[in-house]
């Protein structure tokens, strides 16, 4: 008994008498507290009258063969059921739940990002936002409510001392004599069954909510349910129907909880024979959106159920999936198949990114890391067209097109090189679908230069390509293959092959290259040309000159011939 401590008498007498005056007129609040709405019966259906108003609600009814209709109402409409609505057919026999989720008259909210992952602390549902409740049917009308049943009224027996019943006890107005109790030890026997636990504290220091334990409707065609009222707020926060299965709800001394199981293994353990699954549905009474969405888990898989929206099966994971499918490490690296991503995504396995738009991107500074023991084979793959191919073996790697396309190299997003569908590189620029020379193994438009397809370098030499032309002098040319020394030698990264050539450290200026590192044919075979061309005029002109010599020696014996013929 809660005892009140005070050393003030007459002070005291006053604050209770005050105190009492106050939870009178609460207890008479919360006792006339009207329903959120009028149930309106029919023989073929039933209709519900709103004392609030709302902006939307939705109805939910619970059909005997476990069924469930479902349909939602604008405001100002009247919620209704028509028994034949669910399926054009005879409605079935037995009980029906209802249940109205009404949305109130809020503006709407839209959630921030810090609300997303925490409630919402200032915002609670305003007043009851449900309102539930039950009707039967029989022979394929509704059973038309009757006036609560009503306990006889015996006299009261008061008694003042203390109560030992030795034996069993059995109260109510159809409890029997020479009641046949079996084990029971007390027992409720009447057709209106409650246990009420009335509070009567009279300090606001004091807890003072009445509570009742209530067994059935008192209503006909009321449902058969067991339940725990909060009779000052009028609401059923706990309530077992008749008929629920064995360990609807089970606590183990543990602390676990099992929704269909005696024997839970953890902390929540949900068990049911077709698919076990968990909603989670915000009903708009805060301002929010609905949304509903369902956690669900079978042999086949366990997903994600996006109900409001046509029930699209957001997240998937298919029953014998291997370990570390999806792992998500401390500093947020996503590995898909394995524990140790060394990125913000790495992929060990095959991999297939198939993008519903144009293109699949990732973030600028996003690395894409595969790997396995086999090949890693990588397609990027236009549904219209070409399919480019990444892949690494155990030696070597590979990327080119996989299709009949031609295939780019860029950088500023132009082309610069690239190979042709026949095989044939070329350098610059050349548009799409378009093929190389077929004379041609290596092409370039920077500076007309080609590898024919014999394998002969072809150089650029067009005067339209060239600035300050000027003629080689026969003097620098001669001087330049005066200085020119010849040798043999082998490059270092082939030891085994003997060359013949020039230095390019040692050549003279005219045929040089700035970096003195490399050295043009073209530049060499120019002043040779210009040397060999001198050397062909002065050969020329030793053959005229031999030539007029040669007719004068011809003269000459002709002369001598005649003189000797005539001294003869």
């Amino acid at each position: 008994m809660k005892i009140l401590k005070n050393n003030t008498p007459v002070v005291a007498l006053v604050v209770v008498v005050l105190l009492l005056a106050g939870a009178a007129q609460l207890t008479a609040a919360n006792n006339n507290a009207q329903p959120l709405a009028e149930v309106m019966y029919g023989p073929s259906g039933l209709s519900w009258n709103l004392k609030v108003e709302y902006s939307s609600l939705t109805l939910r009814i619970s059909m005997p063969d476990g069924n469930i209709f479902e349909k939602s109402f604008a405001a100002g409409s009247m919620p209704g059921y028509d028994l034949a609505g669910f399926n054009g057919g005879p409605a079935a026999d037995g009980s029906y739940k209802y249940e109205l989720t009404i949305t109130p008259l809020l503006p709407a909210r839209v959630r921030t990002d810090n609300e997303i992952a925490k409630p919402d602390k200032l915002t609670v549902n305003p007043g009851n936002a449900t309102f539930s409740g039950s009707f039967s049917v029989k022979n394929g009308s509704i059973v038309q409510p009757a006036a609560e049943q009503g306990p006889d009224k015996p006299l009261d027996q008061v008694i003042a001392d203390d109560m030992i019943v030795v034996g069993s006890l059995c109260v109510g107005s159809d409890c029997a004599n020479g009641e046949n109790f079996g084990f029971d030890t007390i027992r409720l026997k009447e057709n209106n069954l409650r246990i009420k636990f009335e509070d009567t504290s009279n300090s606001a220091s004091f807890p003072s909510n009445d509570w009742q334990l209530t067994a059935n409707s008192s209503s006909n065609g009321g449902a058969s349910y067991f339940a725990i009222d909060d009779i000052n707020s009028g609401k059923t926060p706990f309530l077992v129907e008749a008929g629920a299965p064995n360990s609807s709800l089970y606590v183990d001394s543990g602390g676990r909880i099992g929704l269909g199981t005696s024997s839970p293994v953890v902390e929540l353990h949900i068990k049911n024979g077709d698919s076990p699954t968990l909603r989670l549905e915000q009903d708009g009474s805060s301002g929010f959106t609905p949304q509903t969405w369902d956690v669900v888990g079978n042999e086949t898989n366990f997903f994600v159920r996006d109900v409001t929206n046509g029930s699209l099966l957001s997240f998937r994971i298919r029953s014998g999936a291997p370990a570390n499918s999806i792992f998500i490490d401390t500093d947020g690296d996503v590995g898909l198949g394995t524990a140790s991503p060394d990125a913000k995504l790495d992929v060990l396995g095959q991999t297939v990114l198939n993008p519903s738009g144009e293109a699949f991107t990732l973030n600028a500074n996003a690395t894409l890391h595969m790997h396995k023991s086999a090949t890693v084979l990588v397609l990027a793959e236009n549904s219209a067209g070409a399919t480019v191919q990444f892949s690494a073996g155990a030696t070597d790697t590979y990327f080119g097109s996989r299709t009949n396309h031609n295939m780019h190299l860029l950088t500023n997003q132009q082309n610069r090189m690239g190979i042709d569908k026949n095989g044939k590189i070329f350098i610059g620029l050349l548009a799409d679908n378009t093929t190389v020379n077929v004379n041609r193994r290596i092409d370039t438009d920077i500076a007309g230069c080609y590898l024919t397809t014999g394998g002969v370098w072809t150089s650029t030499s067009s005067r339209t390509k060239k600035n300050n032309i000027k003629t080689i002098s026969a003097q620098d040319a001669a001087e330049v293959v005066a200085k020119l020394e010849p040798v043999t030698f082998n490059y270092k990264v082939d030891p085994t092959e003997q060359y013949a050539g020039f230095i390019s450290e040692d050549v003279p200026e005219l045929v040089a290259q700035n970096d003195r590192k490399s050295l043009v044919t073209m530049d060499i075979l120019a002043v040779v040309t210009k040397v060999v061309q001198e050397q062909q005029l002065v050969i020329r002109q030793q053959k005229l000159d031999a030539q007029a010599q040669q007719r004068k020696i011809d003269d000459l014996s002709r002369r001598l011939l005649e003189l000797e013929n005539k001294l003869k």
